[in-house]
């Protein structure tokens, strides 16, 4: 359901006065995070993009935020080089003639909370592979939505 031009105007408002004070908090920090910075932005980006359909944020607030995600990445990127090598002698490892069955993630089997009627009502309501203007996030709604 589309909202009203006051509702986008209010959600915009809020949206743009949320980042605001964010920055602002983390920016007055004597010392700076760089990781909180990029958590930060990052979820924000999300937020924004999440939001595109609804609103129209500046493009220049888009932007910004898309470059200070990308400037941050790119610090870390230039860091990487500055960590500590670990003592493993790669040689030997990638050639190791042992296999372990074993090894690996064991992720516990556990019970769907869905019963079989819930499954082929979902399959029937929802396709997953379908058309999203937001990166899957209307499907994943509409998914939630049947079952509250």
């Amino acid at each position: 359901m589309p909202l009203s031009e006051t509702h986008t105007n209010l959600l915009r408002q809020h949206i743009l006065e949320r980042l605001q004070t964010k920055l602002q908090n983390v920016i007055s920090h004597p010392a700076l995070d760089f990781d909180y910075v990029n958590f930060l932005c990052t979820h924000e980006f999300i937020l924004v993009d999440a939001l595109a359909d609804q609103i129209d944020l500046p493009l220049d607030v888009v932007d910004g935020l898309r470059e200070l995600c990308c400037l941050n990445s790119t610090d870390e990127a230039d860091n990487a080089e500055d960590l500590q090598e670990l003592d493993i002698d790669w040689e030997t490892a990638l050639y190791c003639n042992e296999f372990h069955q074993e090894s690996g993630v064991v992720v516990p089997e556990f019970p769907s909370p869905l019963t079989e009627q819930d499954i082929r009502h979902l399959q029937a309501v929802v396709d997953p592979t379908g058309p999203s203007d937001s990166h899957g996030h209307d499907i994943y709604c509409r998914c939630l939505q049947i079952f509250q």
